[in-house]
C-alpha cells in the first residue's frame, strides 16, 4: 500500500476532446494519429458472422458454457472484425492477430499497418477502442448488485483508493468502485502487463474527480505523466474507461450500426 499524497502522487490536470456521435449521425471509421476511437457495440443486436471468425475465435467461443455469453463473444468479434476491416479497408477474414506476452491481442504487421486496439465486454455491452500508434486499453463493466464491493475494493484497490470511495455517501459507493475498477484496468491493458501489475500497486482517482492522469504508481513514476484516461459514457448500469499513451490525443465515441452479411 501506498500514500497518493508522496511525490509520485501529484495530480496533474489536461484538458481532452470528447466528443459523442449520437445515433443517426455518420460516423468515421478511421481515426487520425491525435485520436482515440471507442466504438459501442449493442452484443443483443449484433448479428453473429462465423464465416469471418478464424478457428482460434470459434473455439474459444464453443468453450463457453453459458449460451448468452457464447452469443455474446461471437458478436463482440464479429463487430471487432468488422470495424478493423473497415478501418484497414480490407477483408476482416484476412486479418491477423498476435499476443504479447501478458496475452493483449494486437494486429499482425504486415495488415495491421500503425493500428491498436482493445476489445471489453461485460453483459450486453462491447466496447473497441482504436488508435493509430499509442497504445490503448479499454475495460466496460456492468454494475452488478450482487458483489460485495467492500470486500472486492479492501483485497484488489490500494489503500488511497479504498479509503476514497469509503469517504462517498453510501449511495454512491457502488458506482465509484466500478468506476475506479475499469480505469484500472483499462490502463493495465493498455501498458500490457494485465493483472499480472498487481492492481493494489498502483492508484488511480475516486470519482467524483476526473479520472484523466494516473494518480501514484511506486514503480513507474514516469507513469504517471505517461498515461492519460478517459471515463466513457455507455448506458445506465455500466462504467467504462478509456486509456491511452500520451496526452495528446482526443476521444471520439461512436455507437456502431451492426452489418449484415
Amino acid at each position: 500500500m501506498h500514500n497518493a499524497n508522496s511525490c509520485t502522487g501529484r495530480r496533474i490536470t489536461h484538458q481532452l476532446t470528447v466528443m459523442t456521435v449520437e445515433a443517426g449521425a455518420t460516423p468515421r471509421l478511421t481515426p487520425a494519429h491525435d485520436e482515440v476511437f471507442v466504438w459501442r457495440i449493442d452484443l443483443d443486436n449484433t448479428p453473429v458472422r462465423r464465416e469471418i471468425l478464424c478457428d482460434h475465435e470459434l473455439a474459444r467461443i464453443q468453450r463457453m458454457r453459458v449460451p448468452r455469453e457464447r452469443r455474446h463473444i461471437a458478436a463482440a468479434h464479429t463487430a471487432l472484425r468488422q470495424l478493423l476491416g473497415d478501418a484497414l479497408e480490407t477483408d476482416p477474414r484476412r486479418l491477423r492477430f498476435a499476443s504479447g506476452v501478458h496475452g493483449k491481442p494486437a494486429l499482425c504487421v504486415q495488415n495491421g499497418g500503425d493500428f491498436k486496439f482493445n476489445l471489453s465486454h461485460s453483459g450486453a455491452i462491447a466496447l473497441l477502442a482504436i488508435s493509430r500508434g499509442r497504445e490503448v486499453g479499454v475495460d466496460v463493466e456492468y454494475m452488478r448488485a450482487d458483489l460485495d464491493v467492500d470486500a472486492t475494493a479492501r483485497r484488489w484497490f490500494s489503500r488511497a483508493e479504498y479509503d476514497g470511495i469509503n469517504t462517498l455517501p453510501l449511495s454512491a459507493r457502488r458506482s465509484a468502485f466500478f468506476t475506479v475498477w475499469t480505469r484500472k484496468e483499462a490502463l493495465l491493458k493498455a501498458r500490457g502487463n494485465g493483472l499480472a501489475a498487481g492492481l493494489d500497486r498502483f492508484s488511480v482517482a475516486v470519482p467524483p474527480e476526473e479520472p484523466t492522469v494516473l494518480v501514484a504508481h511506486p514503480s513507474d513514476a514516469a507513469g504517471v505523466e505517461r498515461w492519460t484516461l478517459r471515463d466513457v459514457p455507455v448506458a445506465t448500469g455500466y462504467a467504462a474507461t478509456v486509456a491511452a499513451a500520451g496526452r495528446d490525443w482526443s476521444l471520439r465515441v461512436q455507437n456502431w450500426a451492426a452489418q449484415s452479411p
